[in-house]
């Protein structure tokens, strides 16, 4: 299997998903399908974001795929658009409490449409961020 290759050079292989990776296939997300077929050794990069923009429950996503969690995208955001953290309606606060409580490794904070710029939106996550956490 390829992924043993990236295990053989001590190395991981995560993935990242947008929301199409949480249509349904037989009634199963096809994230979870994904998973599956690497025989659950590709972890997982779960971006908050468009997990809940696809109406994922994200707490219970991540309570369910503690093994595999191990990089977890906390993004803001409205109807399908990214924001800076606080400026969305994504719970980023029970997301933050709960990868907390579940010793998630990495934490990162990621928007993909920086307003006006990345420096200035990333700024406001910050201070977020600090005045929230």
């Amino acid at each position: 299997m390829v992924i043993d290759k990236y295990e053989d050079n001590e190395m991981t292989l995560f993935y990242h998903n947008r929301t199409h990776e949480f249509e349904k296939i037989d009634n199963e997300y096809i994230f979870d399908i994904l998973i599956k077929s690497f025989d659950s050794k590709l972890k997982i990069e779960l971006d908050t974001f468009w997990a809940y923009s696809a109406n994922v429950n994200v707490i219970e996503y991540i309570e369910k795929n503690l093994t595999n969690l191990k990089l977890l995208h906390l993004k803001d955001g409205i109807e399908s658009k990214p924001k800076a953290l606080g400026e969305g309606k994504a719970p980023i606060i029970e997301i933050f409490r709960n990868a907390k409580k579940n010793n998630i490794e990495w934490i990162i904070v990621e928007n993909d449409e920086p307003i006006s710029n990345g420096i200035e939106d990333i700024t406001r996550s910050i201070m977020y961020i600090k005045e929230n956490f």
